[in-house]
């Protein structure tokens, strides 16, 4: 998968947190969704982040959240970047001018009178959510400014035509929320199940055939991500990614995660709050990583974020 380099993500539906890697880690602003108002921006230095450089920007959200931000209550959705082209501080309005390559494809969500609703990064993920109790989630392909492929297989949906249909069904659609859940399981499209917990070095999985036998599973080592950033790189790399969308259901009985390699029990930490301390553990195993660290004057804390 893809290493994300830049994201926003739209924090308890009122603001939004932009990050965009620079030299010295991760900058941060946050804006108000409805006013565009700047709040804060800053430096989250690199020693704040994975040393292999995987997943830093999840790692940033992480570290922005539950060290930077107060709000206990967090609902966290990935939106475009385009979301902020509006906001002059951003800078998005500016690069789509004079660096319009800097500037990732996305999907416009709006309603059946056109106005929009939400901006999805290509190969975002959107919930949908009928009034009977049925749920599912699909990744979204971008073909052009107009139109997308709902689940990478030739479903394709114009814009417009997507809303119309989602109202006929009452139905409610938006980026999929990233959860602090531990556990969780998912019906896939027909072609299965997939269970993921939680476990000392990120996510243990174990994917199913249809019949309930087992198919494959192992570990994910990066508990920065969230159970479904997880899902969605585990199912990429087993190149299930494409297909009818994810049903997530109960845990039944026949669920039984795999184990670590040697053994032992699996003890499921919280991730969002507790990665910090894997941090600690994996940059203790990155003996070259930590005396570079000790060696030198962090200055990211001082630095103006790189927008």
């Amino acid at each position: 998968m893809e290493q994300k380099k830049e994201a926003v993500y739209l924090i308890n539906d009122e603001r939004y947190l932009h990050l965009r890697e620079n030299g010295a880690g991760v900058g941060f602003a946050t804006y108000n969704k409805v006013t565009g108002e700047p709040l804060e921006s800053g430096q989250i230095s690199e020693k704040n982040l994975p040393p292999d450089g995987r997943n830093a920007i999840s790692a940033a959200r992480n570290w922005y959240l539950f060290e930077l931000s107060d709000d206990d209550r967090k609902v966290i959705q990935q939106e475009s970047v385009k979301i902020l082209e509006n906001i002059p501080q951003a800078g998005i309005g500016r690069r789509r001018i004079w660096e319009p390559e800097t500037l990732p494809k996305d999907i416009r969500l709006i309603n059946s009178h056109y106005d929009d609703l939400y901006r999805i990064p290509d190969g975002g993920v959107i919930q949908v959510d009928y009034p009977d109790g049925r749920s599912f989630t699909a990744r979204v392909e971008h073909l052009d400014d107009y139109h997308f492929d709902m689940g990478c297989l030739g479903n394709v949906f114009h814009i417009c035509q997507f809303a119309e249909v989602m109202e006929r069904n009452h139905a409610d659609f938006y980026p999929e929320i990233q959860t602090q859940d531990e556990q969780a399981a998912w019906e896939l499209g027909g072609k299965g199940y997939l269970a993921i917990q939680s476990c000392e070095d990120g996510w243990d999985y174990t994917l199913y055939h249809s019949d309930y036998s087992v198919m494959d599973g192992g570990q994910l080592d990066a508990p920065e991500l969230t159970i479904q950033e997880a899902r969605e790189q585990i199912l990429e790399a087993h190149h299930m990614e494409k297909g009818g969308g994810c049903c997530r259901t109960t845990m039944p009985l026949w669920i039984k995660l795999r184990k670590p390699r040697n053994g032992a029990q699996t003890i499921a930490l919280p991730h969002w709050k507790s990665w910090q301390n894997w941090q600690v553990i994996r940059l203790r195993q990155n003996r070259l990583h930590v005396l570079r660290q000790n060696c030198e004057v962090d200055d990211a804390a001082k630095m103006e974020p790189e927008f």
